[in-house]
């Protein structure tokens, strides 16, 4: 399938959640609970979502042996809350006189709860700890968004993310260069940033490639689960996934699971017979490998829940 830039562009599928705006959620409670309800359905969705090779889908545990699709499901649910706390205190933000950097620290804070909750609720198996950081910032920057211009539009909340976050992160890479956080080694061994460099940067991968994808695949009338394997098939090909090097720091990893992705983009993604078979191989390779593209999974989710936050509509 011929890829476009359709950033902007308007989907006529069916509407799954009412659309977010000044004119339909009038009080910020709502807003914060609209937000935080879509980004839980986001991550729900990205957990669910098959073929997915290395990763827990509903019909596959991919190379894990400790957690399955249920797992995914409560730890997605247990951080609505939190999700719903970071909104409120991106519109809370409006006309504080403190630079924006500063709410940074205070989603910091919910993200490190947060975190503890995730591990209390699997029993203390990290599913969501990468998703967390992301999501959280995006939440607050969405909140901030909205408070100061009044609309959920994907390139400004993006923008505040990074606004947030970049003095902080740099201080993060900072403090803790020589550690042995698997984040920290790609760093310092292979310059790699992983998701901090993300935020860092505005979420290019998010911009340039996993929305304008998604937004064609649902245009085009493809449903929910296909639209969302063929744009996590194509993040994983664009993206230094640091996830990957958990199970064994080898920077060649990243590149095979590039590798792999494109190979199956080439040959017609999850849309053409022989893209399915490339798929299935590609799955048998990651299973050989235990490689595990959960940072490219949790920018899915992210994809999605900006999506529908700037009132995409999407079929079952």
């Amino acid at each position: 399938m011929d890829l476009k830039d359709v950033y902007g562009a308007s989907c006529n599928s069916t509407v799954l959640i009412q659309p977010i705006g000044p004119k339909t959620l009038l009080d910020t409670n709502r807003i914060a609970i609209s937000i935080s309800e879509k980004m839980t359905f986001s991550l729900l969705a990205e957990a669910i979502v098959w073929p997915k090779p290395g990763l827990v889908s509903a019909i596959s545990n991919g190379i894990h042996t400790d957690m399955n699709i249920f797992t995914f499901t409560k730890s997605s649910i247990a951080l609505n809350r939190f999700f719903y706390k970071s909104v409120l205190e991106g519109l809370k933000w409006e006309g504080k006189k403190y630079d924006n950097s500063d709410l940074f620290i205070k989603l910091r804070h919910i993200g490190l709860e947060a975190e503890e909750v995730m591990f209390q609720t699997t029993n203390g198996i990290n599913t969501h700890k990468g998703s967390i950081f992301l999501n959280i910032i995006l939440c607050g920057a969405a909140g901030l968004n909205y408070s100061i211009n009044g609309d959920f539009n994907p390139i400004n909340i993006c923008s505040l993310a990074k606004e947030i976050s970049i003095k902080h992160l740099k201080d993060d890479f900072n403090k803790l260069k020589g550690t042995e956080s698997t984040g920290m080694k790609a760093y310092s061994k292979y310059g790699i940033r992983g998701v901090r460099g993300e935020v860092q940067d505005g979420f290019p991968h998010i911009l340039q490639c996993g929305l304008p994808v998604l937004k064609e695949c649902l245009m085009d009338g493809i449903d929910l689960r296909i639209s969302l394997t063929h744009t996590l098939i194509t993040l994983i090909s664009k993206i230094n996934d640091t996830t990957i090097l958990n199970r064994k720091f080898n920077c060649w990893r990243i590149k095979y699971a590039q590798l792999w992705a494109k190979k199956v983009l080439d040959s017609g993604s999850v849309f053409s017979l022989s893209g399915k078979i490339m798929l299935d191989e590609m799955e048998a390779a990651f299973n050989k490998y235990s490689i595990n593209p959960g940072g490219s999974a949790d920018l899915l989710s992210s994809t999605l829940a900006l999506y529908l936050w700037d009132g995409g509509n999407i079929d079952y």
